[in-house]
């Protein structure tokens, strides 16, 4: 996959396949891991991922990212980065940007656990750059004339809680 913002450069980033359940996986979390509500926020951000067709659910520290075709893998980039990044909408199908929380200081999608499924297929960083406190995600997603599903997650510190649908 050509490596969407070569020249904008994460504090952290990572770059891998994210394998998915073959019957009807939702898609995958962005959480806080050590938040003692992280299983019901997931749970939460599921029940809302298809409410208002930006295949993203929101629940405090947990977004589950949906997918726009029937695929059993997709191509994910994280990036975090201390402010902003440019809005760059050119060459992807979807952006949209919600809120999200840390409480313990650290925001990751889960990896693929040995002998599991579903999960990250390489080892994810940490993209709560500033520890604790509000970040805003913002989510691109594209599907390429070869059918693959491509993802490039940017998060970076925000208080806004506002849900910006920024392309489709």
């Amino acid at each position: 996959m050509p490596r969407p913002w070569p020249r904008t450069k994460g504090v952290v980033q990572a770059t891998a396949k994210y394998f998915l359940f073959v019957d009807g996986d939702p898609g995958y979390l962005v959480h806080d891991p050590e938040d003692e509500a992280a299983d019901e926020a997931a749970e939460q951000a599921m029940d809302k991922v298809y409410d208002d067709s930006t295949l993203i659910g929101v629940a405090g520290s947990a977004v589950l990212v949906g997918h726009l075709e029937d695929v059993v893998d997709l191509c994910l980039i994280v990036k975090a980065f201390r402010t902003a990044p440019p809005q760059r909408t050119a060459g992807w199908d979807q952006v949209n940007e919600v809120s999200i929380v840390s409480r313990s200081g650290r925001l990751t999608v889960p990896e693929m656990g040995e002998g599991g499924e579903v999960g990250a297929g390489a080892p994810m960083p940490n993209l709560a750059i500033a520890g604790k406190g509000r970040y805003r995600l913002r989510v691109y997603v594209r599907v390429d004339d070869s059918g693959e599903e491509q993802h490039l997650v940017a998060v970076f510190p925000g208080a806004s809680g506002k849900r910006l649908k920024l392309k489709r």
